[in-house]
């Protein structure tokens, strides 16, 4: 079995299978769990501690079986969605190590008709059969879906779409035809927690017969759509960024809900949402209305937002551009400051120079930014300007003023930067660092021995 993180399986299943274990001696040897072993079961939460279970929950001990069956259940039950798939491929290739050879029996023995033996509602009964659906026997994995669809189909969904893609076509069919026949608009609901499930079938490969695997995707998405549209918005802020993304895709969709939408992604983390949001509000906004959710992401903190945005109005809203562009000199990303400045020339403007220095000397704007866009615009000279900052002794500033240093590299800049570094925080240090990297000519390797060597004398000074 695979070995699980900070927990050693092999002494309680041991303990377990004593119990249970066949033969003349088991008359004399106690059937009750100890207290400190139910202990140990009890804090196991490793999913991966599931597979060593499996095999015990079809052990003729009922106290064992149940036991085991508890502990596939909880453990089960932390599995995310997104990772059922994993788990299911898994229990069928599980290779038991010769420590559980005998126990392994019970697991890889079993016969379809044991199936039969679990029809019913029962918490006990559903889990089996989940169990079931994933073993190596593929009359077995048949009989346990669709007796767990009869059973509960709100349990055999993940199931169904699980083993839509399974290798053996009855299967296949059996799935996809009773995924056809309940999705409705009573149960589309139990499909929101398969939505990782939903697109991880909709990249499989496997050939069909007798159905159309995107034709059904899409009909379940078309209900998502329209009957639980509030689940799919909660799930677009979802933590496993792939259900985000594909509840987003979902409700792109709908046209009726392409308002919302926009307004619940304005604010989100991740990139990709963000990218899709602005291309849909571009495609479906007329002018007037794609101008307002410009305004509204034109400062977003996602940079490629940004210049997106930037484009759109350059190309889309020519005479509203020039005043963004301005704005955008001072943005905290270079190349939108270079975009800028491009575009700018293309309006007659050239000289940018003093926008920095007047910012600079106003102090009504972020000044590392103004000292960052003057030191890519401006000359050597114009490095005065920025060092009577340095006496300011401001990390951020100090960092910035490295940086210009390096680009702009006025008469004595080399000992700026050593007088900077001279107690260097974290940000001046990791200036000075992509600096070098960048301009690797421009200290030799002595200088950079010597800077610390300075810099562990002065340390040593300090602590002393």
């Amino acid at each position: 079995m695979n070995k699980v993180t900070k927990i050693n399986l092999e002494p309680i299943v041991d303990s377990l299978y004593h119990i249970c274990k066949p033969g003349i001696g088991n008359l004399f040897r106690s059937s009750v769990v100890k207290a400190s072993l139910l202990k140990e079961i009890e804090e196991i939460t490793d999913p991966n501690a599931i597979y060593s279970f499996i095999p015990l929950m079809f052990v003729k001990n009922r106290m064992v079986s149940k036991l085991a069956n508890e502990k596939v259940h909880a453990l089960l039950n932390h599995v995310p969605p997104h990772l059922l798939n994993k788990i299911d491929e898994k229990i069928r290739n599980s290779i038991f190590s010769k420590h559980y050879h005998q126990l392994s029996k019970y697991w890889y023995n079993l016969n379809p008709s044991i199936v039969d033996s679990y029809k019913g509602h029962s918490t006990e009964f559903l889990i089996i059969l989940k169990i079931l659906c994933c073993h190596p026997n593929g009359y077995i994995r048949y009989k346990a879906i669709k007796t767990l669809a009869e059973n509960s189909i709100q349990d055999a969904i993940p199931f169904l779409i699980i083993r839509a893609n399974d290798w053996v076509d009855e299967i296949r069919i059996l799935c996809f035809t009773t995924l056809n026949r309940i999705v409705s608009k009573e149960i589309i609901d139990h499909f929101i927690e398969s939505l990782p499930l939903l697109k991880q079938l909709e990249i499989k490969r496997r050939q069909e017969l007798r159905f159309d695997r995107l034709q059904l995707i899409r009909k379940i998405e078309s209900l998502l759509a329209t009957e639980c549209s509030d689940a799919l918005f909660k799930k677009i802020n979802s933590q496993e960024i792939l259900v985000a993304r594909y509840a987003f895709a979902i409700l792109a969709n709908a046209d009726s809900k392409i308002e919302q939408l926009l307004t619940a992604t304005l604010n989100h983390r991740d990139i990709v949402i963000k990218v899709n949001a602005f291309n849909l509000a571009n495609n479906q906004y007329n002018a007037d209305r794609f101008l307002i959710y410009l305004n509204k992401v034109k400062d977003d903190k996602l940079m490629p937002i940004r210049k997106m945005a930037l484009y759109a109005f350059i190309e889309r809203y020519p005479n509203q551009a020039k005043g963004i562009l301005e704005q955008a000199l001072l943005d905290r990303s270079r190349s939108i400051r270079h975009l800028s400045r491009y575009y700018l020339k293309q309006l007659g403007i050239s000289e940018f120079s003093n926008y920095y220095r007047d910012a600079i000397n106003r102090q009504d704007k972020p000044i590392k930014l103004a000292i960052l866009g003057l030191s890519e615009s401006g000359n050597q000279q114009d490095f005065r300007f920025i060092q009577p900052l340095i006496s300011k002794n401001i990390s951020q500033l100090n960092a910035a003023i490295i940086n210009a240093a390096f680009t702009m590299q006025p008469e004595g800049w080399k000992s700026v930067i050593t007088q900077l570094l001279s107690n260097p925080e974290p940000a001046s240090l990791k200036s000075f660092v992509n600096c070098l990297l960048e301009n690797q000519e421009s200290y030799t390797f002595e200088e950079i021995l010597e800077l610390v060597y300075k810099e562990i004398v002065l340390c040593t000074f300090a602590t002393s």
